[in-house]
């Protein structure tokens, strides 16, 4: 019934705003590890409610750079303002490897808040970039980070 209602009346909630740069806690071959955070609403708004957040990423990149396909790497409660997406995991790996086969310097990773009624969209949500450094192309490649 909750779900019925807010599929009704309820408007798409804010995007979460970066509360700090990406930040790699760990840049070894294989094993990459890059943390996102976000702030977290002080007040839950009733028409806009957050019930989780979903941080997605391409698996794909045009020879351009250009990011398709989007899967989603995780969905998180509502009390939770950070990610950590790691090498080991295969679908998080997928997203890393198909920067690093385009030469990308960034991985763009779009966060945004769900409601648990809307069509899932990550083209509309602003991007959070790791970045790659000039430690060479290819997996396992890249321990410096930056927001765009």
């Amino acid at each position: 019934l909750r779900r019925c209602s807010q599929a009704v009346c309820a408007q798409v909630p804010a995007e979460p705003q970066s509360d700090a740069p990406p930040r790699c806690s760990d840049s070894q071959q294989g094993a990459r590890k890059y943390e996102i955070s976000w702030r977290l609403p002080e007040a839950q708004d009733p028409t806009r409610p957050v019930e989780a957040y979903e941080v997605w990423g391409p698996r794909y990149f045009s020879e351009g750079g250009d990011p398709f396909d989007w899967v989603m790497l995780a969905k998180l409660p509502a009390l939770q303002s950070t990610f950590v997406i790691v090498e080991e995991a295969p679908t998080q790996q997928d997203v890393m490897w198909a920067a690093d086969r385009v030469l990308r310097p960034t991985l763009p990773l779009t966060r945004r808040p769900s409601h648990g009624c809307e069509a899932r969209r990550p083209s509309c949500a602003r991007s959070v970039s790791a970045c790659r450094p000039a430690g060479g192309p290819g997996p396992g490649a890249g321990a410096a980070t930056r927001a765009s």
